[in-house]
């Protein structure tokens, strides 16, 4: 989990929009903002970004702008239990940028030294 997922301001975030979400799950009306398909009533989510906390910090965005409620949405999310959903769209998304990060850095880790510095 990322030290912006582990903030007090988004878990007051998530405490306020997260009964707007359920009421709309509940309705029948949340789509998942990653898949784009229905998350239906007893099926779990997730509070997500729509643009992600960390490509929203690369582009200078505010603590405020990527916490906002037009920037989240709700994405299937599978926590285990009974009427679990078998979509985990916000954790494939999460482990798809953290294994990026980490092919990175040992991608740069493994680059020769240039020339010039022999």
């Amino acid at each position: 989990m990322s030290d912006h997922h582990q903030s007090p301001a988004w878990s007051k975030t998530v405490r306020t929009i997260r009964p707007r979400l359920e009421a709309q799950r509940r309705a029948g009306s949340l789509v998942c903002i990653d898949c784009h398909k229905p998350i239906q009533p007893g099926e779990n989510f997730s509070v997500g970004h729509k643009v992600s906390a960390a490509q929203a910090k690369r582009m200078g965005w505010t603590e405020a702008q990527i916490n906002a409620p037009s920037n989240l949405g709700g994405t299937h999310s599978f926590r285990g239990g009974k009427g679990a959903g078998t979509r985990r769209c916000n954790e494939k998304g999460g482990g798809q940028i953290g294994a990026s990060l980490r092919i990175k850095k040992a991608s740069a880790a493994k680059r020769r030294p240039e020339w010039s510095q022999w």
